[in-house]
């Protein structure tokens, strides 16, 4: 076979990422924690095992996690990140997602509460239109879809990720 092997080919196809060997400076990443915190409650916390994030439940910590409950709380979260040079990993459900032994030096930031809203809107009489959240496991939102009529999204149940990552990965 000639030409460049499928490892070749996928490599070339990733973009490039940041270097994730250095360690974020421990000051910004309290005073980070500190003023999520002060923002958001409780829905910020440190020294969080992977396992509580992700489907196959292992990996490191996450040095800071939020749990973004609103689209309010995404804007804060965003304010307070502004300008800090630190890494951020965006989880939706955590499905095939693998965090290092090491865990994740920076801001994890989850989806949760308004983000895993479903809500099915009739249109003439028959649910044809439906709004979902971000954090929506797709196997919940191809049930509901079903159960309220609207067909086309079965094929959903087999899919472990959520309605964000089946946007972003454009599933």
């Amino acid at each position: 076979m000639a030409g460049p092997s499928p490892v070749e080919l996928n490599r070339d196809a990733v973009p490039d990422r940041p270097d994730r060997s250095e360690v974020p400076d421990a000051a910004a990443l309290a005073d980070l924690a500190a003023r999520l915190t002060a923002r958001l409650g409780e829905r910020v916390e440190t020294g969080v095992p992977a396992g509580s994030f992700t489907t196959y439940r292992v990996g490191g910590e996450a040095a800071v996690l939020v749990r973004a409950a609103s689209p309010a709380a995404l804007e804060a979260v965003s304010e307070c990140f502004g300008g800090l040079d630190l890494p951020i990993l965006v989880v939706g459900r955590g499905s095939n997602l693998l965090v290092a032994d090491a865990g994740s030096p920076g801001l994890v930031r989850v989806l949760a509460d308004d983000f895993e809203r479903i809500d099915v809107a009739p249109a003439g009489g028959d649910a044809e239109h439906a709004d979902a959240g971000g954090a929506v496991p797709l196997p919940v939102l191809a049930r509901r879809l079903a159960a309220d009529g609207v067909g086309g999204r079965e094929f959903y149940v087999g899919i472990p990720g959520s309605g964000g990552g089946a946007v972003r990965e454009n599933a």
